[in-house]
């Protein structure tokens, strides 16, 4: 670790090609050159202010502490950066390419249902079920899709199940805090957790250092589920990253905005049973924002814009196209994704050209605590 807090441009570090890889599974790097050296290089560079921009960091453009412990923190396998994602407004919610989401009249239905041949022994299944129940039940607070536990698995809409290794989806789960669960953009419906990991559904009873918690974990490959993205407020449920032993529960107005943009709010839902800390996060978000501003121009300016890259096909544990044309979203600390992509330059020409698009693709924070694991021995 060290070693990296002090590279800068122009260095040579060990390990720094593994870092390349990284950045170029999560969308910061293009991958015309596979071959990654230990060179502290303009690309590697732009690529990591790149990443401490759309995860809110600061930008210092160097392997700073908090950036290197959001590397290393467990997170989604979706990329951060696809050029057809777009950032609306002032908030940073986003999607899937394409924009899907269940194409059912309203209000609408989808039915769930539990593998009766993939699951764990050691919570009950009364126990995983109330644990799904209330995280289908967050989101359908607030749109107007209600969910249903259904005996029918084979014809549920939304199929759930616990796998070890290969299960038969091209993307093979690693065992303890490796890839944590995956799950599919609408319509396909599935959620895939890790039958390896110690997961939890109240940390009083589970003692272990790595536990993660279920509920937590289900809540956002739901959202997941519902068409959205990740999203660069950290507090949000849709943010990419979660420790062991940490709960994200309660839906942000930035998880709000974004499922009722594609599906429209349950006529029952008030803004008003928001948590006052919920609303002020998401103000203070606002008013941070614009002291960024000024910093990424001046970032911006220094960069000679190329023409955009995109980058087609798979990768080991990755947001992929499968034959039904959906996309897998995968919790993960060292499995990426390949799909279409914004390179930085792109980004930063677009960042100087309008500078209110600032609003749409940087999110200043001064929440000091990091949702990462730094307990559990590096990546996980």
């Amino acid at each position: 670790m060290e070693s990296f807090l002090k590279a800068q441009r122009g260095s040579h570090v060990n390990g720094i090609s593994e870092l390349k890889t990284y950045l170029h599974r999560f969308g910061y790097l293009l991958p015309e050159n596979a071959n990654f050296s230990d060179a502290f290089d303009a690309t590697f560079e732009s690529a990591i202010l790149h990443f401490q921009s759309k995860l809110g960091l600061s930008l210092s453009g160097k392997l700073d502490f908090d950036t290197m412990s959001q590397i290393s923190a467990p997170r989604c396998g979706v990329p951060d950066t696809i050029s057809t994602f777009t950032l609306h407004g002032t908030r940073h919610y986003m999607y899937f390419p394409g924009k899907p989401r269940w194409a059912r009249r309203m209000p609408m239905k989808l039915t769930y249902a539990f593998s009766p041949d993939y699951t764990i022994r050691y919570l009950s299944s009364s126990e995983i079920k109330a644990v799904f129940k209330r995280a289908f039940a967050r989101w359908a607070s607030v749109i107007p899709v209600s969910f249903v536990e259904t005996e029918d698995y084979v014809y549920a809409d939304i199929k759930i199940g616990f796998y070890h290794g290969e299960h038969g989806d091209s993307e093979p789960f690693d065992g303890v805090l490796g890839v944590l669960a995956h799950s599919f953009s609408p319509e396909n419906g599935k959620v895939h957790l890790d039958a390896a990991e110690t997961w939890a559904v109240d940390f009083r009873s589970e003692k272990s250092a790595v536990a993660m918690d279920l509920e937590s974990v289900a809540t956002h490959e739901i959202g997941h589920l519902l068409g959205l993205a990740h999203s660069s407020v950290k507090e949000a449920v849709m943010y990419p990253t979660l420790k062991p032993r940490e709960k994200k529960l309660d839906l942000q107005l930035d998880d709000i905005e974004g499922v009722q943009a594609l599906y429209g709010s349950n006529p029952n839902f008030n803004i008003g049973s928001l948590s006052e800390s919920d609303i002020s996060t998401n103000q203070a978000v606002n008013v941070l924002r614009k002291s960024t501003r000024s910093s990424i121009l001046a970032i911006a300016s220094t960069m000679t814009p190329k023409s955009s890259s995109h980058r087609e096909g798979l990768s080991t544990s990755t947001v992929r196209s499968d034959p039904s044309s959906t996309i897998e979203a995968s919790w993960t600390t060292s499995s990426g994704a390949d799909s279409v992509i914004r390179d930085i330059d792109e980004f930063m020409d677009e960042v100087r050209a309008d500078s209110d698009s600032v609003d749409r693709m940087v999110k200043g924070d001064d929440d000091d605590d990091c949702v990462d694991i730094t307990t559990v021995g590096g990546p996980v």
